[in-house]
């Protein structure tokens, strides 16, 4: 009789694992950032942008024909915008890992998220000022430096195969970076579409560099940059059998910036005015409900703790947290890659 209790009580955990509240991927642990879609960025991220001045005589700016970003890219500049998760929202001893696979992600603060490969892009930017105000920055940004040119850093995984794929959020439109080939990661439930930015960097004593890891894109061209995305639209992911609830009441609007207008040139880009964030919108955390369907979890674990013993129902537990994408929390550890630091003279 006590083992059928058992039993009926790691059904019952598996089935609260497998439950719509907790069976809906979620973003992963950790503080990082993503490209921003037009379409907006996911609930209580935080946003922000770069303008890079770009090359000012037979600009060679481009972008792919498929265009699915927040930013601007002309013949003067580029705009960048960001989505970014700062808080880790950590809740128990487990984290939400980044699956293995091929792609990049920002960097935002001291670490990369566990698991992923630092890297960086050195963007020497347009030295002359007078044509177009200079570079300009405002909210959240990738960790980097943002002056009279562009460091950026970088969270890439390297280990994974593009073609299994892994499970991320899809209830709204995502960016992700190319990493190794223009092979966008695979992700259940919808398809991705590789799309690429170019910048027309300074053609005078460029100084355009780059580290190892990094994405792809970068070694295309010593004088001008280009990065690889892979776009992953909601609307996309019912060819594949998945039925997307992609609310519009809660679609992000455009950023409102400071701009100013060059009628010699006819085109517009942020005034460089420095960091404004008064256009973000309210950082809200987790609802409730996600955290009690957590609590649930839990307190039916310890029951069964109870029933079973401590320490099996502990190496049931890590096994089904495992499976579901769940890991603990380990220390961070120095990368087993060889990553290139910034070279102490761009600065």
């Amino acid at each position: 009789m006590r083992i059928n209790v058992s039993i009926s009580i790691w059904l019952l955990i598996w089935m609260l694992l497998e439950s719509s509240t907790l069976g809906n991927p979620e973003w992963p642990s950790g503080m990082y950032g993503l490209p921003r879609p037009a379409s907006g960025c996911p609930k209580s991220w935080k946003e922000g942008m770069r303008y890079h001045d770009t090359e000012d005589y037979h600009s060679h700016n481009l972008h792919s024909v498929s265009y699915h970003f927040a930013g601007t890219v002309n013949k003067h500049g580029i705009r960048q915008e960001f989505c970014v998760k700062d808080d880790p929202l950590k809740e128990n001893d487990f984290d939400i890992l980044w699956p293995e696979g091929k792609y990049c992600i920002y960097k935002y603060g001291d670490h990369c998220p566990i698991g992923l490969k630092e890297g960086w892009i050195f963007w020497d930017d347009e030295n002359q000022e007078d044509l177009d105000g200079g570079n300009a920055e405002q909210g959240f940004l990738p960790e980097g430096v943002y002056e009279l040119d562009t460091l950026m850093y970088f969270c890439c995984s390297t280990k994974g195969n593009p073609t299994i794929p892994i499970e991320l959020p899809i209830q709204r439109s995502f960016y992700l970076m190319a990493f190794n080939s223009t092979e966008c990661q695979k992700v259940k439930g919808i398809e991705g579409v590789s799309e690429f930015i170019q910048w027309d960097d300074e053609d005078r004593g460029n100084a355009n560099a780059h580290s190892q890891i990094a994405p792809y894109g970068v070694n295309t061209d010593a004088w001008n940059t280009r990065i690889y995305y892979c776009y992953y639209e909601a609307g996309e992911c019912g060819k594949s059998g998945v039925v997307c609830q992609n609310s519009s009441e809660d679609a992000a609007q455009p950023i409102q910036l400071s701009e100013v207008v060059d009628e010699t040139f006819e085109h517009d880009h942020p005034a460089p005015a420095g960091k404004d964030n008064s256009y973000l919108s309210k950082h809200n955390r987790m609802g409730k409900a996600a955290r009690n369907s957590g609590v649930a979890v839990i307190i039916g674990c310890s029951v069964a703790g109870v029933i079973v013993g401590t320490a099996a129902s502990a190496l049931i537990l890590k096994y089904i947290l495992k499976k579901k994408g769940y890991a603990e929390t380990p220390e961070y550890e120095s990368d087993e890659e060889e990553v290139f630091p910034m070279p102490d003279h761009f600065y």
